[in-house]
């Protein structure tokens, strides 16, 4: 809970950073919105002031309530129970394995010198947070660049709204 009036400060954003860090689904509410006058502008400001200062929780819905007054308050609860069912949400490795295929083709992955990365195949490990698995033969190799693009893939394909996504990269057994 952030205070409208106030906006984002540093102990806002290392409470954010601890809770990505910690894998926690994040829901950022600014309260006290019956403070605010220009409503339109300060929200705009506030928007920027989340891109800014929390850039890792970019994934994160917002909501400007006043606890006071009950404004928006009811709206709460309904945006908590999407993010819980986000960060518990599975998706099967079928699915995912087709997804995959189509992303690496769009964009190929980069080549690690003479040898190019081969994506095998993929597997959700895990829920809150969710967690997938990426099998290549060069898992070392994998710049961040194309983690961020994964994730967004991942994010734009299946969602996973509120909740930070988890990918690793590791050989395929039994081959090199």
């Amino acid at each position: 809970m952030i205070d409208a009036a106030q906006g984002v400060v540093d102990q806002d954003a290392k409470i954010a950073g601890l809770a990505h860090e910690r894998g926690r689904a994040v829901v950022l509410v600014f309260n006290k919105w019956d403070l605010v006058k220009d409503k339109q502008q300060r929200r705009a400001e506030l928007d920027h002031e989340v891109e800014t200062r929390l850039p890792h929780v970019s994934y994160a819905p917002v909501i400007a309530i006043s606890a006071k007054l009950g404004i928006r308050v009811t709206r709460l609860g309904p945006i908590l129970e999407a993010v819980i069912q986000e960060y518990t949400k599975r998706v099967g490795t079928g699915e995912l394995n087709r997804k995959l295929e189509q992303w690496t083709r769009a964009h190929h992955p980069p080549a690690a010198g003479r040898l190019p990365i081969k994506f095998y195949y993929a597997a959700q490990t895990g829920t809150r947070p969710p967690a997938f698995v990426f099998f290549v033969n060069r898992p070392e190799k994998i710049p961040a660049a194309y983690q961020r693009y994964l994730v967004n893939k991942v994010r734009e394909e299946f969602g996973f709204f509120g909740t930070p996504v988890k990918i690793m990269f590791r050989p395929r057994k039994g081959r090199k």
